[in-house]
C-alpha cells in the first residue's frame, strides 16, 4: 500500500470513527453524524494537499451531465420493485395514512442527503476508487472500495440494530448492498469522469428508501428481514442491477481512459 492511500484510509476512519464514538455515547448532538459522513471527503482533500496533487483529480469537473440523471433514477430502478413486492404479497402493508408536503419533501428533503453524499463520494470515488484501480483493475477496485465502505459504516449500523433481525444478518445484507452500490458508483465514475453522478446516486438511495418508501410502509413482525437498507430484498435488487450494468461495462473497458492519479 502506497503512502497517500494509507494516509487517506487512516484519516477517513479516524475522522469519522471519532465522531461516531462521541455520537453513540451520547456526548455529541445528532448533527455530528453529518461531520462523520464528511470524514472520507476531508481525508481526500487533506491527502491531496499534503502530496501536492491537484484537487481536480477528485472528479470535481462535470463532464457528462446526462449521467446525473442516471445517478438520480437508478435507486428507483432497484427499490420500487422491492417495495411493490412486499406490499403486493403482504410482507408489509402500505401506509395509506402517510401525508407530507411533497414539494418540500422532494426538494429540501433531498438537500441533507446530497450534502452528506458529497463528503463520502469525494473520498470513496474521488480518491479511493481511482487509486485502487491503478494496480488492481476496475473490478477489484470496486469490490475493495465496497468492502472498505461497509467496514467504515459498521459502528453506525451496529448501533442502529435495536431489535428485529440479528446483527450478523443485518451486516451481511448491508455489506452486499454497499458492495453492489460500489459497483454502480464505479460505473458512474468511469462513464462520466466525475464524482457528481455518484453523489446523486447515494443521496437518492438514502432519500427514497429512508425518507419516502420506508414511510409508505407499515412494517409487520418479520418484514424487517426483507425491506429497508438492512433487508435482503434491497441487497438482491442492487446486486442484480449492478451485475447487469457491470457485465456490459467490462466489455467496453478498453475504450475508457485509465485513471492516472499518482
Amino acid at each position: 500500500m502506497n503512502r497517500p492511500l494509507a494516509l487517506f484510509l487512516l484519516l477517513a476512519f479516524c475522522l469519522s470513527w471519532v465522531c461516531y464514538f462521541f455520537l453513540l455515547n451520547g456526548k455529541a448532538p445528532q448533527q455530528i453524524a453529518l461531520l462523520a459522513g464528511w470524514g472520507p471527503g476531508m481525508a481526500a482533500v487533506l491527502t491531496s494537499l499534503i502530496y501536492s496533487k491537484p484537487l481536480k483529480q477528485l472528479g470535481l469537473a462535470l463532464q457528462k451531465p446526462s449521467y446525473l440523471l442516471a445517478g438520480y433514477f437508478l435507486p428507483l430502478l432497484y427499490a420500487i420493485p422491492v417495495y411493490a413486492a412486499i406490499w403486493l404479497f403482504g410482507i408489509a402493508g402500505l401506509n395509506n395514512g402517510f401525508e407530507a408536503n411533497y414539494l418540500k419533501l422532494f426538494t429540501l428533503g433531498h438537500l441533507l442527503p446530497v450534502v452528506a453524499a458529497i463528503g463520502e463520494e469525494l473520498g470513496w470515488r474521488g480518491f479511493l476508487y481511482p487509486k485502487l484501480t491503478q494496480k488492481n483493475g476496475r473490478f477489484m477496485a470496486a469490490l475493495l472500495t465496497g468492502l472498505i465502505i461497509s467496514v467504515w459504516h459498521f459502528p453506525a449500523v451496529i448501533a442502529a440494530v435495536y431489535q428485529g433481525p440479528p446483527t450478523w444478518y443485518v451486516l451481511s445484507c448491508y455489506t452486499l448492498t454497499v458492495i453492489s452500490l460500489s459497483f454502480l458508483s464505479a460505473w458512474l465514475r468511469d462513464r462520466s469522469g466525475s464524482t457528481w453522478p455518484g453523489v446523486l446516486l447515494q443521496a437518492s438511495h438514502h432519500f427514497y428508501i429512508s425518507n419516502f418508501l420506508n414511510q409508505l410502509t407499515n412494517p409487520s413482525l418479520n418484514s424487517a428481514y426483507v425491506y429497508g437498507e438492512f433487508g435482503i430484498g434491497l441487497s438482491i435488487a442492487t446486486f442484480v442491477i449492478a451485475s447487469l450494468l457491470w457485465l456490459k461495462h467490462e466489455k467496453t473497458l478498453p475504450t475508457i481512459k485509465q485513471y492516472s492519479m499518482a
